[in-house]
């Protein structure tokens, strides 16, 4: 191994003061920005139960805080499968560090939404999914993540999207079992039952609907981005496909659970992409499942750099994101998305 990557991973990757100093950066990140920028509010109409709630969070400093408090938990759930699952050989604070990181770089991030605590309940809903690797009874742990995904739709109608990719991760973690499946649709059933139930007890079965029906529009009319903006994305997909492939080279000499597991996030990822070009007008809750879930793959291909060249790409990639943070910071004059 060469010098600098021992540095790097002995100062930075297996560092235990790395989640306290990336905890300061992404605070200070996320106050500069919205001292600097704001929180823009929105109006949710894809969600069940966030009319609701949302009244909690109509004051900035509130929402502000909720949504800080958000990235802390995502951040701590990935950390805390990571350990359980022990899906990175070595001592790793990249999966907390890095999602905090990104998820502290542009303005949409700093207000409270659903798409926060609906991503959350996703994350819940891949530790049954791991742990069912192998098992030869497998309902219980299909239908608690039927039950979790159901949870997140509850927030975010968007996320049953993502039903169809689990199931491929059910049958890829111990094969086909269609007590499984059933057992995972059940699940689901169960919630969005008692949720219809609700909102038909108060005689409010169209508000039901709304977000069903915001869920079948697809929109095909590609963004009508400027050059700078296409410049943008150009940059972002290549640097994501560079970073997907390099650390599909590093996770095949790893245990057949991390590989399985690796594969699944990136699926997730690559799925979220498309979906997000799909759903584009309607929301932007898959942009928070391709960072969110890149940021794993990054984080594990980070901690297992063993070459000089691996740790300059590290600081190519940091450097990039901190000028796309600051041309926020300053009013976006380079006009990014």
């Amino acid at each position: 191994m060469h010098k600098t990557s021992r540095r790097f991973r002995s100062n930075l990757v297996e560092s235990r003061f790395t989640p306290i100093i990336f905890a300061l950066i992404t605070v200070s990140m996320r106050l500069g920005l919205f001292l600097s920028v704001g929180i823009q509010q929105h109006n949710y109409k894809t969600s069940f139960v966030w009319q609701a709630i949302s009244p909690f969070f109509s004051n900035d400093w509130v929402s502000f805080a909720a949504s800080t408090l958000s990235i802390f938990i995502i951040a701590l759930i990935f950390s805390d499968l990571n350990t359980r699952f022990t899906l990175m050989r070595f001592r790793t604070s990249l999966p907390f560090a890095l999602v905090l990181f990104l998820l502290s770089i542009h303005p949409l991030f700093l207000r409270m939404s659903p798409n926060y605590i609906s991503t959350i309940f996703i994350l819940f809903s891949l530790s049954p999914l791991i742990e069912s690797y192998q098992q030869h009874t497998t309902r219980s742990f299909a239908f608690r993540s039927g039950i979790l995904i159901a949870i997140a739709a509850t927030f975010q109608v968007f996320a049953l999207d993502f039903l169809p990719l689990w199931w491929y991760g059910e049958t890829s973690m111990h094969g086909f079992k269609i007590k499984s499946f059933i057992a995972l649709m059940i699940g689901v059933l169960l919630v969005l039952w008692n949720v219809a139930g609700l909102y038909f007890l108060f005689d409010n079965i169209e508000s039901f609907l709304t977000p069903f029906i915001h869920f079948s529009k697809f929109d095909l009319i590609p963004p009508q981005y400027t050059s700078i903006q296409w410049a943008a994305v150009a940059l972002l997909s290549l640097l994501t496909i560079v970073l997907i492939v390099l650390d599909i080279k590093v996770f095949r000499r790893e245990r057949v659970i991390t590989q399985k597991t690796l594969s699944f996030i990136i699926l997730i990822s690559i799925s979220s992409i498309i979906l997000h070009f799909f759903y584009w007008q309607e929301t932007y809750f898959f942009i928070y499942q391709i960072i969110i879930m890149l940021s794993f793959i990054v984080a594990h291909y980070f901690s297992h750099v063993n070459r000089k060249g691996g740790v300059y790409l590290f600081i190519f990639v940091c450097i990039s994101l901190i000028m796309f943070y600051v041309n926020y910071l300053v009013g976006n004059p380079l006009q990014f998305l």
